[in-house]
């Protein structure tokens, strides 16, 4: 039998997946974009704890770049990343929805920004002032994603799945 939380944590993929993959490239500012697979990850690791966020971070990378068609391996890794770091930020006497919402930001901030700058280091090809051009992409990056999150941190649609 299907655990219903597995049922959940797959439709919340489908749907984050779909709407990277095709309303991102219509808001994209500059090549930065904002990463919509970041909430999820955050949010469970948050939620559930560092294994459990690093784990679902290289699930949704290893879906994500089998679906996306992108280089294999990059976004597994950044997501991978980004989840083990927004473990850090796990408390089990705490509930997500506990957490200011400036934690969340910054929490966002981070793990989006870590995932950018990896995503993009290892399908990069052009070497010529990478480091310089990597870090403020992914500083923009982060930033864009934490801006887009301020209505879905303020109206809390991850309490339902608290229970």
């Amino acid at each position: 039998m299907i655990n219903k939380e597995y049922i959940i944590v797959i439709v919340i993929f489908i749907f984050s997946a779909l709407l990277q993959l095709f309303f991102v490239p219509m808001i994209t500012i500059y090549g930065a974009y904002p990463d919509f697979l970041i909430y999820p990850i955050v949010f469970f690791a948050l939620r559930k704890g560092q294994i459990y966020g690093t784990t679902l971070g290289f699930v949704y990378g290893l879906f994500f770049d089998l679906v996306s068609g992108g280089v294999i391996g990059s976004a597994m890794f950044s997501y991978t990343l980004s989840g083990f770091v927004a473990g850090y930020f796990y408390d089990e006497n705490r509930k997500p929805s506990e957490l200011s919402p400036y934690s969340h930001l910054f929490i966002i901030l981070l793990a989006s920004a870590i995932s950018t700058f990896f995503y993009s280091a290892l399908g990069i090809n052009n070497l010529n002032n990478i480091l310089n051009s990597l870090l403020l992409f992914a500083a923009f990056s982060g930033i864009y994603t934490a801006t887009i999150s301020i209505p879905v941190i303020l109206l809390k649609p991850f309490k339902i799945l608290e229970n």
